[in-house]
């Protein structure tokens, strides 16, 4: 997984819980009003290792309720459910938040089981999608 960062804890990325935010690297939108834009080059080195990151999940035992994943987009990574099943794994909740351009992951990830909540950011009216993403899709399938 490309992991540009994470934050410890916050009491409001995943309602009602305590959660660690992990943001991953790379996204395919190039929207103007990206509050994360240097995460949207998927780059092939990370910030944050993921051993690093699962030994702090592991001290964090009963002090968070969960893990929220954003980005970047998560659902780019083919190792994303991989990922979301050693949070599982150690206990944790898992929200994940997503652009919803990739719908046949996200269907087989809230299929699986393995997400709490999901959240998606829906950017903008229908017919402005592609020019405001700078992503040509079919809206329909978001």
């Amino acid at each position: 997984m490309l992991i540009a960062g994470y934050l410890p804890s916050s009491l409001s990325d995943f309602p009602g819980k305590i959660c660690s935010i992990i943001f991953t690297q790379g996204c395919n939108f190039k929207c103007p009003f990206c509050h994360n834009p240097e995460l949207i080059p998927a780059k092939g080195t990370t910030t944050v290792n993921e051993d690093e990151f699962f030994a702090f999940l592991q001290k964090r035992k009963g002090k968070l309720d969960g893990v929220s994943i954003t980005g970047g987009e998560p659902l780019i990574h083919d190792d994303i459910v991989e990922f979301i099943k050693k949070i599982k794994d150690l206990g944790f909740l898992v929200k994940i938040d997503t652009n919803g351009s990739y719908p046949q992951q996200l269907e087989k990830i809230l299929n699986s089981g393995l997400v709490d909540f999901a959240a998606m950011d829906v950017k903008t009216s229908p017919e402005k999608y592609s020019q405001v993403t700078g992503y040509d899709i079919d809206f329909n399938k978001i």
